[in-house]
């Protein structure tokens, strides 16, 4: 996991100029995931929020920190026991690889479904894993589904390349910040 606070931002922001936004995330990793793959998830999905216009601060949930940010989230990754006791409570489908709850500010991934997923898809975890968290993050800020980009509902469609917000998700998700400043 990376170290306390750590800025995590990449490449130029869309939409030179705007004022950049800035977005908090606390990383629980229940599933165990390494250091290496979780770093490498985390700055994928930090550039999808960049081109965004957010800069996400990166915070490991083991040091306490004080708070950089107005926008607090929660990423929680769930092991495959947490992942299927969630599953079963909330009648979660198969398919599905996190959920997202705005009321909580609160975002799980089903670990043992995206490694099973990536592993059949022959496609790198840490890609995948940065991707959801990007699109759980998004519905955490107001993001719906969308038939492009990131925030499409089956990661089949977002599995492979770059994915990014659309124009309309991009000033929805910075809207979203503006208000809870």
């Amino acid at each position: 996991m990376l170290a306390a606070a750590t800025l995590m931002s990449a490449g130029p922001v869309a939409g030179a100029g705007l004022d950049t936004k800035v977005l908090e995330v606390h990383v629980e990793n229940h599933a165990h995931v390494t250091a290496s793959v979780l770093e490498r998830a985390e700055k994928l999905a930090a550039e999808i929020y960049a081109a965004a216009g957010v800069r996400i601060v990166w915070v490991d949930d083991d040091e306490v920190s004080r708070p950089v940010a107005a926008f607090h989230v929660r990423v929680i990754l769930l092991s495959r026991d947490m992942s299927e006791a969630l599953a079963k409570a909330d009648g979660i489908a198969d398919d599905v690889l996190g959920e997202a709850r705005r009321p909580l500010g609160r975002a799980w991934v089903l670990c043992s479904r995206l490694m099973d997923v990536s592993g059949d898809k022959q496609i790198f975890t840490a890609d995948l894993l940065g991707k959801v968290i990007a699109h759980e993050i998004g519905h955490l800020l107001s993001a719906g589904h969308s038939t492009r980009g990131i925030m499409q509902a089956s990661f089949r469609r977002y599995q492979y390349g770059p994915q990014e917000f659309t124009a309309e998700q991009a000033v929805s998700v910075r809207a979203s910040l503006e208000t809870r400043r």
